[in-house]
């Protein structure tokens, strides 16, 4: 049972502009422990002091993302992702939006972490929504993903061989995906002649095609 004057006490502290921010942060993630089913409203408005208070909306957006089964929450936090958020908002929000319950909003939210996965977004934008579609189930994003990618026109390596590493866990993950899987692979390999990218590739078709022998195999 919550204690409501505990609760009272966390959402005045996390709304109070003239606390400073390690204190509202600190209120923040209590007030998402103490009341999760009633907070949304709480959190959302702290997460909507962003151009002035980034970090504390990077807070309120952490404590959101612990509310796995919200849909209210998921919806805020959905609201964050766009293109307009200051860079480490955004991240935030992505990060968060791929915690949710498989069940919570599942086709918009693979479009906004699809959306966001893609250049020219930032790098650290992208990185979290990399990070994000790796924890949902691949059936339910590889598909928009295979679309939408260019093979081409990705000048960052770190995030090429996230990529190419989400793409072979995808196939691994779901039989049915292999061929498509390779065949994108491919596709990379063919535009892409930087010399690490072409190796982390070789080695994820040779383990789709060990995985597709034992398959058969068995």
């Amino acid at each position: 049972e919550k204690d409501t004057d505990a609760v009272d006490i966390c959402r005045r502290a996390a709304r109070e502009s003239g606390l400073h921010f390690t204190a509202r942060a600190a209120a923040v993630a209590a007030l998402a422990e103490l009341a999760p089913q009633d907070c949304v409203d709480d959190l959302a408005a702290v997460a909507s002091e962003s151009q002035a208070r980034p970090e504390l909306a990077v807070a309120a957006l952490d404590a959101l993302g612990r509310l796995k089964s919200s849909a209210p929450a998921a919806e805020v936090v959905r609201r964050f992702c766009g293109e307009d958020r200051e860079i480490t908002v955004r991240a935030a929000a992505l990060r968060a939006l791929g915690g949710f319950e498989a069940s919570i909003a599942p086709a918009d939210r693979v479009d906004t972490l699809v959306a966001a996965a893609l250049p020219p977004t930032s790098r650290h934008v992208r990185s979290a929504a990399l990070r994000s579609l790796s924890g949902l189930p691949a059936t339910s994003w590889f598909s928009s993903f295979a679309k939408s990618a260019r093979p081409d026109g990705d000048d960052d390596l770190n995030l090429r061989l996230m990529t190419v590493r989400l793409i072979g866990e995808a196939a691994r993950s779901q039989a049915s995906l292999r061929p498509h899987a390779a065949e994108l692979l491919r596709r990379i390999r063919g535009a892409d002649r930087r010399p690490s990218v072409r190796e982390a590739i070789d080695d994820a078709l040779k383990q789709l095609d060990e995985d597709g022998r034992a398959a058969a195999a068995w």
